[in-house]
């Protein structure tokens, strides 16, 4: 699986991380993420209900991919709402410059959020690649059938949904932007 900077080979009994030095190794991101990837494939049936091992890890991504994704928005938030008000009171060259700035910044941002989303349906819409991520029955010599997927198929749109929100919330930002570029 790949999503932004979260590269890793999954198999039905471990996960190998691919550190491809977009930050240093050790840093907080990644012990952070590694502490959360083991304490959710340690647990097993239980806490995480019974999922399978690639499903817990593949999950695991998933949640840190997202809450990266809503942490970016926030962060992107605060400077937008700020050069917003700021025109408000009165309107320079300066702070139309910062406006362009930002619109450019929430417009990759966004752009990086439906990337996400993009690689999530191209997944939900095909039965046969969510069927064969059960590697641990395939690994057993009992492959899914393709249209038994629904835990899968459950967990991906849970991500989906989840994407969706956060290209809402963008979208109205930008909205919000270029509502104030044109008066």
């Amino acid at each position: 699986m790949n999503f932004l900077q979260h590269r890793a080979l999954i198999t039905h009994k471990q996960v190998l991380l691919l550190h491809l030095g977009k930050s240093k190794p050790g840093a907080d991101h990644d012990s952070s993420f590694v502490y959360g990837l083991q304490g959710k494939l340690n647990f097993g049936v239980g806490q995480y209900g019974n999922l399978p091992y690639e499903f817990r890890a593949l999950e695991t991504i998933l949640v840190m991919v997202i809450s990266e994704l809503d942490v970016e928005y926030q962060e992107l938030k605060k400077p937008v709402i700020q050069v917003l008000e700021e025109l408000d009171d009165d309107v320079d060259l300066e702070k139309l410059k910062k406006l362009l700035d930002v619109s450019k910044q929430v417009s990759a941002f966004r752009q990086k959020v439906k990337r996400v989303r993009t690689a999530l349906h191209t997944v939900l819409e095909a039965d046969d690649d969510m069927a064969a991520m059960y590697l641990g029955e395939k690994a057993a010599g009992k492959p899914r059938a393709e249209a038994d997927h629904a835990e899968v198929e459950m967990m991906m749109e849970n991500y989906y949904d989840a994407s969706g929100e956060i290209v809402d919330k963008t979208d109205k930002l930008l909205s919000d932007v270029e509502y104030t570029q044109d008066r």
